[in-house]
């Protein structure tokens, strides 16, 4: 079993950090559940890589993050634990959010196939509240 990050995982972070939304497409499965929690504009199950160009097409036109930051991985397989915090403005509000989070990945054949993003969703929907 390996203990290393699988290479998908890490070049997902690379890309979401210069807002490369294709390269983070490029990673996943054709059938990727890529799953947000919340009542945002972007939450919900996205299933797919049309829907996961839509669910990056409606986060970057409702937020803008401005830090997002992996302090610790687990690997245990096939299953990746990341644990971080980030930083986003809502562009509606010009508000800010600042949440940990948590994601959990799924690899499989070397592509990501899913994706479940933990954080405090109640501080996101504040900074979305006029």
């Amino acid at each position: 079993m390996s203990t290393q990050v699988p290479p998908a995982v890490e070049r997902i972070y690379a890309a979401f950090a210069r807002k490369d939304f294709p390269a983070i497409v490029a990673a996943v499965t054709d059938d990727v559940l890529w799953v947000f929690p919340g009542v945002l504009p972007f939450s919900g199950a996205w299933r797919g890589k049309d829907d996961l160009r839509r669910y990056f097409g409606i986060l970057a036109s409702v937020a803008r993050f401005e830090h997002h930051e992996v302090t610790r991985r687990i690997v245990d397989g096939d299953t990746v634990v990341c644990f971080g915090s980030h930083r986003a403005r809502c562009l509606a509000t010009d508000k800010v959010w600042q949440s940990p989070m948590l994601h959990v990945w799924t690899v499989r054949d070397g592509l990501v196939a899913s994706m479940h993003e933990y954080e405090d969703t109640a501080l996101a929907a504040a900074a979305f509240t006029p």
